[in-house]
């Protein structure tokens, strides 16, 4: 297991993160889709946006489960990606089920944890994308190392609007 990180992930993470953390020169755009976020910096004639949903404790305000997409590489035109955070305390060996209804689950392998949770990535392919289009939810479950399952139910009712806005985002030449 990788314990430095993961760079397109940590950056994810940040475009995803509170406007406090982002960098203070950086211009920033950010639209709400329901549950989905678009949110994209720009610095230094460079843009780079997440697509994000997340899961808030309502009690610490703390992001206890994100899913990012973001491009895989530097370049605005890379494929997308998503990356996927849990909380710190999970099985890792277990990995993350992804469950579509009528589907068989896909499982996806942790990457690397930190101070603010695991990481799991995984290619986000035109066949997530279809998915993630066409149906009302999907489930993810993974377990905490004691054992215990933990289960979340993704509204995926805006996707399409949201995706659809973050890729004209990234296509959008900066000025």
């Amino acid at each position: 297991m990788n314990k430095l990180g993961v760079p397109i992930g940590f950056l994810a993470l940040v475009l995803a993160s509170s406007g406090a953390e982002a960098a203070a020169s950086a211009t920033r755009l950010q639209k709400s889709f329901d549950k989905w976020r678009v949110d994209c910096a720009e610095e230094a004639k460079a843009r780079r946006c997440a697509l994000q949903y997340s899961l808030v404790n309502k009690k610490t305000k703390q992001v206890v489960f994100s899913w990012v997409v973001v491009p895989k590489g530097k370049e605005q035109s890379s494929p997308p990606q998503a990356v996927i955070r849990t909380p710190v305390g999970v099985a890792l060996s277990d990995g993350i089920s992804v469950v579509f209804a009528g589907a068989e689950p896909i499982k996806v392998q942790y990457k690397t944890c930190g101070t603010r949770g695991c990481i799991a990535e995984v290619d986000f392919s035109d066949a997530w994308i279809k998915a993630f289009g066409s149906k009302p939810t999907v489930t993810i479950n993974y377990k905490a190392v004691t054992g215990t399952p933990i289960k979340h139910d993704l509204d995926l009712k805006n996707f399409q609007e949201a995706y659809a806005f973050y890729v004209q985002q990234m296509k959008t030449p900066v000025q």
